[in-house]
């Protein structure tokens, strides 16, 4: 059917008729606070608006094979009826349609991001001032689980390092997209030790800038306490592609350690450590609330001391 369509608006060959094809058939709006209303046109181009007024195509619904020269048409005459509210626009490209990117480059579309099938192209509309599109995704998220059963502390040592240039660290590693960062920590200890615990609070955060292992991103690592969950520590069970032993062990253990046997953001930590275990983990840790979103109708998490 889609096909037929495509091939009876080839033959008629009028853009008069195309647009107003185009203009008599909605496209179905998802229930985001972002994206508003327009239309479908007859290539499959999809087009909506943001919460700033920018023109937002998407190419999902164009058939592998649909005529390039028709999806840029439509996609020109959306930024052409766009140009005087619109401050910018965006095309959502799928993998099948990549070759697509050399058109819209030539149109002063930039790459802005990519993931998994799709790649997202932005023009800014608004030559002579300066670019207010934001830059996609400058920092990833690390958690720590600082998992404490009395005076001791879950360590960890890694694979990836020789032997000797694997020091003593916490279990942990990066939060999932939409993952709270309590479950992250509570996660990474399960995968990389076998104890299941609980998230109490946060401790601390450590901000690094232009990381390697985020791609010369900036990356937050947030030092999270966590909790037994149950009266007891249970099995250590490593785990065998990441993890070469795992043990518990105290903060004079530690503090006894050379330098280089003990990761830097943990030997920073033993004094807000002691400090916890003195004067009890109320007087340094972050306390959760929850909050309203202003952007979605979802609760959020803030942590203040």
């Amino acid at each position: 059917m889609h096909s037929l369509m495509l091939r009876c608006c080839r033959l008629i060959g009028s853009a008069n008729f195309l647009t107003r094809l185009a203009q008599s058939t909605p496209v179905a709006v998802s229930n985001s606070n972002y994206n508003k209303r327009l239309l479908t046109y007859a290539s499959g181009v999809a087009m909506t608006t943001d919460r700033y007024g920018g023109v937002m195509l998407d190419l999902s619904a164009v058939n592998e094979g649909t005529d390039e020269d028709l999806v840029m048409e439509h996609i020109r005459d959306a930024v052409s009826n766009s140009l005087t509210v619109a401050p910018a626009a965006w095309v959502r490209v799928p993998l099948h349609l990549s070759s697509l990117t050399t058109h819209l480059a030539v149109d002063g579309f930039r790459y802005h991001h990519a993931e998994g099938y799709y790649a997202t192209l932005v023009k800014w509309l608004r030559p002579g001032r300066p670019s207010k599109v934001p830059r996609f995704g400058t920092h990833q998220l690390g958690v720590a689980g600082l998992l404490i059963d009395g005076d001791s502390l879950l360590c960890v040592r890694e694979h990836r390092l020789p032997p000797k240039q694997s020091p003593w660290k916490l279990p942990g590693g990066v939060a999932d997209l939409g993952e709270e960062i309590g479950d992250a920590a509570v996660r990474e200890v399960a995968e990389e030790t076998g104890i299941a615990a609980r998230f109490e609070s946060v401790l601390a955060f450590r901000h690094h800038h232009w990381h390697p292992m985020a791609f010369n991103r900036s990356d937050f690592y947030v030092l999270c306490r966590l909790s037994l969950d149950g009266q007891r520590r249970g099995e250590l069970k490593p785990c065998p592609d990441e993890i070469s032993k795992v043990d518990w062990l105290t903060v004079s253990q530690l503090d006894a350690l050379p330098t280089e046997e003990v990761a830097p953001i943990l030997r920073a930590s033993l004094p807000l450590i002691r400090l916890g275990l003195r004067n009890g983990f109320k007087t340094v840790d972050m306390q959760r609330f929850a909050l309203h979103s202003l952007y979605t109708a979802k609760r959020v998490d803030i942590l203040e001391k």
